[in-house]
Parts: C-alpha cells; structure tokens; sequence
C-alpha cells in the first residue's frame, strides 16, 4: 500500500509537491483549530453560569468575575467584561463589544482550509491538464516503439494529480464544514448566556438601584 503510494506521488510529478505542501499546511491549521475549538474554548457553560449566576445573586461580584479569570476563553472573556462595566449602566453595551471582539478569534484560520482544498484541487487539475499535454506531445514528437511508453507516462501523471488532490480536498472540506459548526455553536453559547446575564442585570441590579 505505502509502496503504490509513493509510486503514485513520483508518477504524479512536480505539482504532487504543491499539494503535499498544501496538504501540510492544512493540516496544521486543523489540528491547531482543533485544540482551540475542542478544548481550550470549550468550556462547560451550562455548568459554570449557575455558580456565577449564584454569586451575583448574593451580591458577591468579586466572586462571579474571579470565576472568569481566564480571559482567552471567549465566554470568560464576555461575561467578565460585562462585570467589570456594570457600574456604567451600558452592560448590553460591553457584552456586544466583548462579542464583537470574540469573533475573529473563533473563526481564526478557519476559512483557510477551504482555500487550500480549493488550491489543493486546482493543483491537481492542472497536473491532470500538463501530463495530458506531455502525452499527446510525447506521442506525436516520439518513435512508434516509444508512443505507448510516453502515453502511459502522460496519462499516469495526469490521473495521479487528479486523485491525489482530491484525497488532500475532501478531508479538508469536511474539516472546514466541521470547524466552522464549532466556532458557531460556541458563539452561540456565548451569546446566550451574555443575554441571560444582560437580563439579569436590567431586572435585578439597574432597575433595583
């Protein structure tokens, strides 16, 4: 399997190094992506909003923003700075802008993936395209005990390019399409809880005061 493999990388030629490199740099998109998706952003919120909902239910606001001391968690980094602008009367204000700040951070790189399967698929096309070109070329430029051999040379480049960047594009697409889900439902999370905290802080604290 691994010796068909690297047969079919030489045959394919130049272009099978561009998507290599392609296939490369995606994957160390996904994988750091990944991380920061999957572990380092993705906390349980359903757990940890009720122990800063109890805080500020007694009053305890050094508390509830101790809780979100990691800022380089976006919902952290929301609802502390929510906290920390309370005393303005704009906390739907700050929770917007905290939002707004949020966001590029969680689609970082993201849409770099789907750029590279694009890249990665035209590399193969346009390999299928010149080894196409070579055989025709080679065929009518070569002796006849010589077209068969050239032909199979032209057309195994051309194939080659073709599968070998769509194998790097599909994974790639599907990493993207799954990526992209991620980064959504956590912005959502993070959107709702800053209105539940927005709520409370309208009905409890600003109409209380």
């Amino acid at each position: 399997m691994l010796v068909s493999a690297a047969r079919a990388f030489q045959q394919g030629g130049t272009f099978m190094y561009g998507i290599g490199l392609v296939s490369a740099f995606a994957l160390a998109i996904i994988i750091e992506r990944i991380y920061y998706l999957y572990f380092k952003y993705d906390v349980k919120a359903d757990r940890v909003w009720p122990e800063i909902y109890s805080k500020l239910k007694q009053g305890d606001m050094k508390s509830a923003i101790k809780i979100t001391n990691d800022l380089t968690v976006p919902f952290f980094y929301v609802i502390r700075h929510s906290l920390e602008h309370l005393d303005t009367g704009r906390v739907n204000d700050f929770a917007l802008e905290a939002q707004f700040e949020i966001e590029p951070e969680l689609n970082r790189r993201i849409s770099y993936v789907s750029l590279l399967a694009n890249i990665a698929t035209l590399l193969g096309l346009l390999g299928t395209i010149t080894g196409l070109i070579a055989a025709f070329m080679g065929v009518a430029a070569a002796d006849p005990g010589e077209k068969q051999r050239k032909l199979a040379s032209g057309i195994a480049t051309a194939m080659n390019t073709t599968a070998f960047g769509l194998i790097v594009a599909i994974p790639c697409l599907i990493a993207f399409s799954i990526l992209q889900a991620k980064a959504t439902a956590i912005m959502s999370t993070v959107e709702y809880y800053s209105r539940k905290l927005v709520d409370y802080v309208n009905h409890n604290i600003y109409n209380g005061s």
